[in-house]
Formats: C-alpha cells, structure tokens, sequence
C-alpha cells in the first residue's frame, strides 16, 4: 500500500508531502497505480520548488517507495496551497478507485522540529 501525507503549516508557510510504500497492483515496473502516485508526487514537488525563493532550506528526497519533501514557500505560499490541494485531490480520486493500494492521511506537526519527515 502506498500511504500519502499532507501537511501545511500556516505559520512556518512551509508544505510538507510524504509517500511511502508500494502498490502492489502489478509486477514491479509495471504497476499503473504506482505510475500514478509517483507521476502526482514529482509534480508536486517540482511545482512547489519552482515556487520557493528558499529552495536551499528545502529538504527533498526520492527514493522507490519513500519520497519526502518539506518546502517552505513565503510569499508563494497561497499558491503552493492550491497546487497542493488539487495533487492531493488527484491522490484521493486514485484511492477512491484503488482503497487497497492507497491511503491518505494529514501529517500532524511536531512542534519540536522542522517538519516531521
């Protein structure tokens, strides 16, 4: 199964995205599911860091099966809320069809770090 975090933080104005595991639809390389959620995470991630003006502060990782990304946006940061919303909107209709290949959950913030990837 392939879990998908969200999270926005208003006050910090940084967003934050993690998707680990796998799908489990089809045969490692030809998993359409997994083609999916990997297509929504990298465009994600690049729409946001086109956005930030603190790309060097961001911290992006991509590996199979376990993407993390924390981006903090300042003035962009409405913007990268609605790119934010209609990926995970995009994540939610692909759960909606494959419930047993993807789930969606908000990432609750822990005050004592930066982000909780």
């Amino acid at each position: 199964m392939i879990t998908v975090g969200f999270r926005e933080d208003d006050a910090e104005k940084i967003i934050e995205f993690t998707a680990k595991g796998h799908a489990g639809t089809a045969k490692h390389g030809e998993d359409l599911v997994c083609a999916c959620a990997s297509i929504l995470a990298y465009t994600l991630i690049d729409n946001l860091m086109s956005l930030s003006g603190r790309q060097k502060e961001a911290v992006v990782s991509i590996e199979p099966g376990d993407t993390k990304a924390i981006i903090p946006l300042d003035a962009e940061y409405s913007v990268g809320k609605i790119i934010a919303h209609a990926i995970e909107k995009g994540y939610r209709l692909l759960a909606s069809q494959y419930p047993q290949a993807v789930a969606i959950k908000r990432i609750a913030h822990d005050k004592g770090r930066k982000g909780s990837v």
